[in-house]
């Protein structure tokens, strides 16, 4: 693995599945890590286990679909490290039913959460990695392939947030 000691990690989805792993990891490698989540009773117990193995670790509550708090969160995490190094993008839901059966609201909630708020989280990001003498490095769970997705009548609009994603990130 990479050497990490003092970097400043950034997780958001950090409560549960990939976004914990990712947290664990990185703090394994030395990192300081922030874990940020919408629930914060779950984010806090990452942070602990991280504790409990001698790794820094810092907890946030944070709706990335809320451009004020994603603010907030990153100038908290600012004051206290300096810096920001790492942007593990993780946060996302999946509401599992058929595209036709998906409300208009439910549609909403998914675009705010799966592409606003990774855009506005990546956007912030990177302002704060390009004060860094050699940038930062961003990481994005959510694009991983899905073929299983297009399989599933349940899960055909993954997909297409991933596609609009994936688009915010080209130059």
């Amino acid at each position: 693995m990479f050497e990490l000691t003092k970097k400043v990690a950034f997780v958001t989805g950090g409560r549960r599945g990939m976004g914990r792993t990712h947290a664990l990891a990185l703090a394994e490698q030395g990192a300081r890590v922030v874990v940020a989540d919408i629930d914060q009773n779950e984010c806090m117990a990452v942070v602990e286990e991280i504790r409990s193995k001698g790794g820094e670790a810092i907890c946030f509550q944070m709706d990335v679909s809320n451009k004020a708090e994603i603010e907030h969160v990153f100038d908290e995490v600012i004051k206290q490290y300096g810096r920001l190094d790492i942007l593990v993008n993780n946060a996302g839901i999946y509401i599992p039913k058929p595209a036709l059966e998906l409300t208009e609201e439910e549609w909403d909630k998914t675009i705010d959460i799966n592409l606003k708020g990774q855009f506005l989280c990546a956007q912030r990001a990177a302002k704060e990695m390009a004060k860094i003498n050699g940038g930062g490095s961003s990481i994005y769970p959510r694009l991983l392939p899905v073929r299983l997705a297009w399989e599933s009548p349940a899960a055909r609009i993954i997909p297409r947030q991933k596609a609009g994603l994936s688009a915010c990130q080209r130059p």
